[in-house]
């Protein structure tokens, strides 16, 4: 991975361990693919403990101002949100602009969902695009979902559920649960390739991985399975993997 971890940003994610939620210990590994500040900013965005936000608020305040650029992302996000202050959506995306220009991955993304959302900064489906981009060749997992679902639904561009799907695909592999799931809402809508076998696959990859979306379909798909009354691995590998039964 192309990040860095930070004394003082160590310092402050301490501070905020008990919002991690699918997080490996502050004070040693972290999962394979999630930096500290991937991490942290994760926990920020899922779990807020309200006991743990003021020293936390504190703590990326002081590291940001002493130019700590990994720390003024998460702090963005806790001005986007209105964690332990006032929601100030637009001083978020300065700290997000201010983190994206000295190249810190984490912001550029968080500048990119701005953008993509219009939060705190007028819409711009465009530049969020290149935002997501550029986090996503430095193999950011939600840089690569957002950017996939800018592809599918055509938003600052043309649509391309092919690219999409790849970049679903890059980011499930990077241990994204979410991209899994939108992955294989593709497979089992035909939105990309009808594959009722890989649907199931990939929404089981997404249950594992914590996202709830991912374990409602895999009971959705076995639901349906049996309702039509076929084994459904049987029809998948006498389809060569894939079925027109799951389109109803």
């Amino acid at each position: 991975m192309m990040y860095r971890n930070n004394a003082l940003l160590a310092a402050a994610s301490l501070a905020v361990a008990a919002l991690a939620s699918g997080c490996a210990s502050f004070s040693g590994a972290a999962p394979q693919t999630f930096d500290e500040q991937t991490c942290v900013e994760r926990s920020l965005r899922r779990t807020a403990a309200p006991d743990s936000l003021p020293l936390a608020f504190r703590d990326f305040s002081k590291a940001c101002a002493d130019g700590v650029q990994s720390a003024c992302s998460p702090l963005g996000i806790m001005y986007e949100l209105g964690l332990a202050t006032r929601p100030d959506p637009a001083r978020a995306a300065r700290l997000y602009q201010q983190a994206c220009q000295a190249e810190n991955v984490g912001g550029c993304l968080n500048l990119g969902l701005a953008y993509a959302k219009g939060n705190g900064v007028s819409a711009d489906q465009r530049r969020a695009r290149a935002l997501f981009g550029w986090a996503c060749e430095r193999e950011h997992p939600v840089a690569c979902r957002e950017l996939g679902t800018l592809f599918v639904n055509g938003l600052g561009g043309a649509p391309e559920p092919g690219r999409g799907a790849q970049l679903y695909q890059s980011a499930c592999d990077l241990g994204d649960g979410e991209a899994c799931t939108r992955l294989a809402g593709l497979y089992e809508r035909n939105a990309w390739r009808l594959n009722a076998g890989k649907a199931l696959d990939l929404y089981e990859k997404g249950c594992v991985l914590g996202n709830a979306e991912g374990c409602d379909g895999v009971e959705r798909i076995e639901a349906r399975a049996t309702a039509i009354g076929k084994t459904y691995l049987g029809e998948a590998a006498a389809a060569g993997g894939s079925t027109t039964a799951f389109a109803r």
